[in-house]
């Protein structure tokens, strides 16, 4: 299950991202998209868990607390996550 985690600072890193997540279980996965051009950070994260549980334990608990100086917004992502590749794909028109 993964988890997204809006309104991060551009300068939070994985390691910060998955201590905090790393409190409710066990994360799989931290994924920081960046902007394909600028290669600067969105400004959102993934957080991946095997057990569905602990993620909407997590969720649950940083839902709108501070993570890396700022409030974030903590929910199950409804997508999956894109492969970078996805975005390097040429849209035609």
């Amino acid at each position: 299950v993964s988890l997204l985690v809006r309104n991060l600072p551009y300068d939070a890193t994985v390691e910060e991202i998955r201590t905090a997540f790393e409190e409710y279980g066990e994360v799989r996965d931290v994924y920081i998209p960046k902007d394909y051009h600028t290669k600067r950070p969105k400004g959102f994260a993934f957080v991946e868990f095997p057990d569905p549980r602990e993620a909407e334990l997590a969720e649950d608990k940083l839902d709108k607390t501070r993570l890396c100086g700022v409030e974030v917004s903590v929910q199950v992502a409804k997508q999956k996550r894109k492969d970078p590749s996805f975005f390097q794909q040429g849209r035609g028109g």
